[in-house]
Protein backbone atom coordinates (compact mmCIF):
# COMPACT_ATOMS: atom_id res chain seq x y z
CA UNK A 1 0.00 0.00 0.00
CA UNK A 2 1.34 3.42 -0.97
CA UNK A 3 1.83 5.91 1.81
CA UNK A 4 0.58 9.48 1.50
CA UNK A 5 4.13 10.76 1.14
CA UNK A 6 4.66 8.65 -1.98
CA UNK A 7 1.89 10.49 -3.81
CA UNK A 8 2.22 13.97 -2.29
CA UNK A 9 4.17 15.49 -5.20
CA UNK A 10 2.46 13.52 -7.99
CA UNK A 11 0.18 15.04 -10.60
CA UNK A 12 -3.18 13.27 -10.78
CA UNK A 13 -5.83 13.32 -13.50
CA UNK A 14 -9.27 11.87 -12.80
CA UNK A 15 -9.69 9.51 -15.71
CA UNK A 16 -13.09 8.25 -14.67
CA UNK A 17 -15.44 9.18 -11.86
CA UNK A 18 -15.16 12.97 -11.61
CA UNK A 19 -18.86 13.19 -10.70
CA UNK A 20 -18.31 10.78 -7.82
CA UNK A 21 -15.28 12.78 -6.69
CA UNK A 22 -17.23 16.05 -6.78
CA UNK A 23 -20.06 14.40 -4.83
CA UNK A 24 -17.58 13.13 -2.22
CA UNK A 25 -16.17 16.66 -1.83
CA UNK A 26 -19.66 18.13 -1.45
CA UNK A 27 -20.55 15.51 1.17
CA UNK A 28 -17.29 16.21 3.03
CA UNK A 29 -18.11 19.94 3.12
CA UNK A 30 -21.62 19.17 4.34
CA UNK A 31 -20.29 17.03 7.17
CA UNK A 32 -17.74 19.66 8.15
CA UNK A 33 -20.57 22.19 8.39
CA UNK A 34 -22.25 19.76 10.81
CA UNK A 35 -19.16 19.75 13.01
CA UNK A 36 -17.85 16.38 11.80
CA UNK A 37 -14.56 17.50 10.29
CA UNK A 38 -11.70 15.01 10.27
CA UNK A 39 -13.87 11.91 10.18
CA UNK A 40 -14.14 9.28 7.46
CA UNK A 41 -15.93 11.71 5.15
CA UNK A 42 -12.62 13.54 4.70
CA UNK A 43 -11.40 10.67 2.54
CA UNK A 44 -12.45 9.02 -0.70
CA UNK A 45 -11.25 5.80 -2.31
CA UNK A 46 -9.13 5.99 -5.45
CA UNK A 47 -7.30 3.62 -7.72
CA UNK A 48 -4.02 4.97 -9.10
CA UNK A 49 -2.98 3.82 -12.57
CA UNK A 50 0.10 4.94 -14.48
CA UNK A 51 -0.90 6.53 -17.76
CA UNK A 52 1.88 4.56 -19.44
CA UNK A 53 0.36 1.25 -18.29
CA UNK A 54 -0.03 -1.42 -20.97
CA UNK A 55 -3.65 -1.83 -21.95
CA UNK A 56 -4.85 1.55 -20.67
CA UNK A 57 -6.73 3.20 -23.50
CA UNK A 58 -9.49 5.65 -24.34
CA UNK A 59 -12.50 4.48 -26.31
CA UNK A 60 -14.40 6.85 -28.61
CA UNK A 61 -17.82 8.23 -27.77
CA UNK A 62 -19.93 8.90 -30.85
CA UNK A 63 -22.54 11.69 -31.15
CA UNK A 64 -26.04 10.95 -32.42
CA UNK A 65 -27.80 14.18 -33.44
CA UNK A 66 -31.60 14.23 -33.27
CA UNK A 67 -34.60 16.56 -33.08
CA UNK A 68 -33.30 18.95 -35.74
CA UNK A 69 -35.96 21.20 -37.31
CA UNK A 70 -34.47 20.39 -40.71
CA UNK A 71 -31.45 18.66 -42.17
CA UNK A 72 -30.31 18.37 -45.77
CA UNK A 73 -27.25 16.23 -46.56
CA UNK A 74 -25.90 18.06 -49.61
CA UNK A 75 -26.27 21.45 -47.95
CA UNK A 76 -24.56 20.18 -44.81
CA UNK A 77 -21.56 18.89 -46.75
CA UNK A 78 -21.33 22.10 -48.74
CA UNK A 79 -21.17 24.15 -45.53
CA UNK A 80 -18.77 21.70 -43.89
CA UNK A 81 -16.42 22.32 -46.80
CA UNK A 82 -15.61 25.72 -45.27
CA UNK A 83 -13.55 23.89 -42.66
CA UNK A 84 -13.04 20.33 -43.86
CA UNK A 85 -12.04 18.27 -46.84
CA UNK A 86 -15.09 16.11 -47.55
CA UNK A 87 -14.32 12.53 -48.58
CA UNK A 88 -17.33 10.42 -49.53
CA UNK A 89 -17.23 6.78 -48.40
CA UNK A 90 -19.34 3.96 -49.84
CA UNK A 91 -22.18 3.00 -47.49
CA UNK A 92 -24.55 0.68 -49.34
CA UNK A 93 -26.21 -2.43 -48.01
CA UNK A 94 -26.26 -3.55 -44.37
CA UNK A 95 -24.00 -1.50 -42.12
CA UNK A 96 -22.36 -4.67 -40.84
CA UNK A 97 -20.63 -4.88 -44.20
CA UNK A 98 -18.99 -1.45 -44.13
CA UNK A 99 -19.08 -0.05 -40.57
CA UNK A 100 -15.81 -1.60 -39.53
CA UNK A 101 -14.09 -0.42 -42.71
CA UNK A 102 -15.11 3.19 -42.17
CA UNK A 103 -13.79 3.08 -38.60
CA UNK A 104 -10.43 1.91 -39.99
CA UNK A 105 -10.47 4.73 -42.56
CA UNK A 106 -11.38 7.23 -39.85
CA UNK A 107 -8.46 6.11 -37.69
CA UNK A 108 -6.02 6.23 -40.61
CA UNK A 109 -7.10 9.73 -41.65
CA UNK A 110 -6.91 10.94 -38.06
CA UNK A 111 -3.20 10.19 -37.91
CA UNK A 112 -2.43 13.09 -40.27
CA UNK A 113 -5.18 15.59 -39.36
CA UNK A 114 -8.26 15.78 -37.14
CA UNK A 115 -11.03 13.80 -38.83
CA UNK A 116 -14.72 13.18 -38.14
CA UNK A 117 -16.99 10.56 -39.63
CA UNK A 118 -20.59 11.54 -40.46
CA UNK A 119 -23.43 9.21 -41.46
CA UNK A 120 -26.95 10.25 -42.47
CA UNK A 121 -28.42 7.05 -43.92
CA UNK A 122 -27.88 4.78 -46.90
CA UNK A 123 -25.41 6.27 -49.36
CA UNK A 124 -24.69 9.23 -47.07
CA UNK A 125 -21.36 8.63 -45.39
CA UNK A 126 -18.30 10.87 -45.40
CA UNK A 127 -15.08 11.67 -43.62
CA UNK A 128 -14.54 15.31 -42.69
CA UNK A 129 -10.80 16.02 -42.53
CA UNK A 130 -9.64 19.38 -41.25
CA UNK A 131 -8.36 21.49 -44.13
CA UNK A 132 -4.66 22.32 -43.98
CA UNK A 133 -5.34 25.98 -44.83
CA UNK A 134 -7.74 26.62 -41.95
CA UNK A 135 -6.45 29.13 -39.40
CA UNK A 136 -7.83 27.72 -36.16
CA UNK A 137 -6.48 30.65 -34.16
CA UNK A 138 -8.85 32.83 -36.19
CA UNK A 139 -11.76 30.37 -36.25
CA UNK A 140 -11.51 29.55 -32.52
CA UNK A 141 -9.78 32.60 -31.01
CA UNK A 142 -11.03 31.94 -27.48
CA UNK A 143 -9.35 28.55 -27.23
CA UNK A 144 -5.70 27.75 -26.50
CA UNK A 145 -3.61 25.83 -29.04
CA UNK A 146 -3.80 22.67 -26.93
CA UNK A 147 -7.55 22.44 -27.46
CA UNK A 148 -8.05 23.75 -30.99
CA UNK A 149 -6.99 20.60 -32.82
CA UNK A 150 -8.91 18.08 -30.72
CA UNK A 151 -11.54 16.20 -32.70
CA UNK A 152 -14.23 16.73 -30.06
CA UNK A 153 -13.55 20.48 -29.96
CA UNK A 154 -13.79 20.79 -33.74
CA UNK A 155 -17.00 18.77 -33.76
CA UNK A 156 -18.68 20.79 -31.04
CA UNK A 157 -17.44 24.27 -31.89
CA UNK A 158 -17.35 24.17 -35.71
CA UNK A 159 -19.91 21.54 -36.70
CA UNK A 160 -22.51 21.33 -33.94
CA UNK A 161 -22.54 25.03 -33.09
CA UNK A 162 -21.67 26.83 -36.33
CA UNK A 163 -22.98 24.47 -39.01
CA UNK A 164 -25.93 22.80 -37.27
CA UNK A 165 -26.79 25.78 -35.08
CA UNK A 166 -27.08 23.87 -31.80
CA UNK A 167 -26.02 26.10 -28.91
CA UNK A 168 -23.94 25.02 -25.92
CA UNK A 169 -26.84 25.05 -23.48
CA UNK A 170 -28.75 22.62 -25.68
CA UNK A 171 -25.64 20.42 -25.81
CA UNK A 172 -25.29 20.47 -22.01
CA UNK A 173 -28.94 19.51 -21.64
CA UNK A 174 -28.63 16.89 -24.41
CA UNK A 175 -31.64 18.34 -26.23
CA UNK A 176 -30.32 17.50 -29.68
CA UNK A 177 -27.76 14.78 -29.16
CA UNK A 178 -26.99 11.74 -27.15
CA UNK A 179 -23.85 9.73 -26.74
CA UNK A 180 -23.21 6.18 -27.92
CA UNK A 181 -20.15 4.03 -27.24
CA UNK A 182 -20.25 1.62 -30.17
CA UNK A 183 -20.03 2.71 -33.81
CA UNK A 184 -22.50 0.03 -34.93
CA UNK A 185 -25.13 1.30 -32.51
CA UNK A 186 -24.50 4.94 -33.52
CA UNK A 187 -25.08 3.98 -37.15
CA UNK A 188 -28.14 1.90 -36.25
CA UNK A 189 -29.77 4.91 -34.56
CA UNK A 190 -29.90 6.60 -37.98
CA UNK A 191 -30.96 3.45 -39.84
CA UNK A 192 -33.87 2.99 -37.41
CA UNK A 193 -35.06 6.54 -38.07
CA UNK A 194 -34.32 7.79 -34.56
CA UNK A 195 -31.93 10.51 -35.76
CA UNK A 196 -31.03 12.15 -39.08
CA UNK A 197 -27.27 11.86 -38.60
CA UNK A 198 -24.52 10.59 -36.37
CA UNK A 199 -20.88 11.55 -35.96
CA UNK A 200 -18.29 8.80 -35.63
CA UNK A 201 -15.29 9.74 -33.55
CA UNK A 202 -11.69 8.74 -33.06
CA UNK A 203 -10.66 8.40 -29.41
CA UNK A 204 -8.96 11.36 -27.75
CA UNK A 205 -5.25 10.48 -27.27
CA UNK A 206 -4.27 9.95 -23.64
CA UNK A 207 -1.37 12.42 -23.85
CA UNK A 208 -3.72 15.17 -25.09
CA UNK A 209 -6.13 14.49 -22.22
CA UNK A 210 -3.22 14.59 -19.77
CA UNK A 211 -1.66 17.79 -21.12
CA UNK A 212 -4.94 19.71 -21.23
CA UNK A 213 -6.03 18.52 -17.78
CA UNK A 214 -2.75 19.60 -16.17
CA UNK A 215 -3.08 22.97 -17.91
CA UNK A 216 -6.55 23.38 -16.38
CA UNK A 217 -8.35 23.20 -19.72
CA UNK A 218 -11.63 21.23 -19.49
CA UNK A 219 -12.70 19.07 -22.44
CA UNK A 220 -16.27 18.81 -23.75
CA UNK A 221 -18.47 16.30 -21.96
CA UNK A 222 -18.06 12.68 -23.01
CA UNK A 223 -14.61 13.30 -24.46
CA UNK A 224 -13.03 10.32 -22.71
CA UNK A 225 -14.02 6.77 -21.92
CA UNK A 226 -11.09 5.13 -20.20
CA UNK A 227 -10.77 1.37 -20.35
CA UNK A 228 -10.49 -0.96 -18.50
CA UNK A 229 -12.58 0.16 -15.54
CA UNK A 230 -12.79 -1.05 -11.98
CA UNK A 231 -15.66 -3.45 -11.35
CA UNK A 232 -18.51 -1.86 -9.41
CA UNK A 233 -18.71 -3.31 -5.90
CA UNK A 234 -15.19 -4.75 -6.00
CA UNK A 235 -14.34 -2.55 -3.02
CA UNK A 236 -16.52 -0.34 -0.83
CA UNK A 237 -15.82 2.49 1.60
CA UNK A 238 -18.02 2.30 4.71
CA UNK A 239 -18.57 5.94 5.68
CA UNK A 240 -20.35 5.33 8.99
CA UNK A 241 -18.55 2.14 10.06
CA UNK A 242 -18.54 2.23 13.88
CA UNK A 243 -15.53 -0.11 13.97
CA UNK A 244 -13.46 2.32 11.94
CA UNK A 245 -12.48 -0.40 9.49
Amino acid sequence: MLGWAAMREKKLVIADGHHRYETAMAYRDFCRAQGKAGERTDYVMMTFVRKESDGLTILPTHRVVHSLPQFEWAGFLDTAGRFFEVHAVAATGESGGWAERVVVKLEASGRSAPTLGVYAGAGKLALLKLRADIDLARSLPDLPEGLRRLDVILLHRLVIEQILGIDRQAVREEKNLHYVRGSQEAIAQVDRGRAPLTFLMNPTPIDQVWDNALAGRPLPQKSTDFYPKMLSGLAMYWLDNPLGM
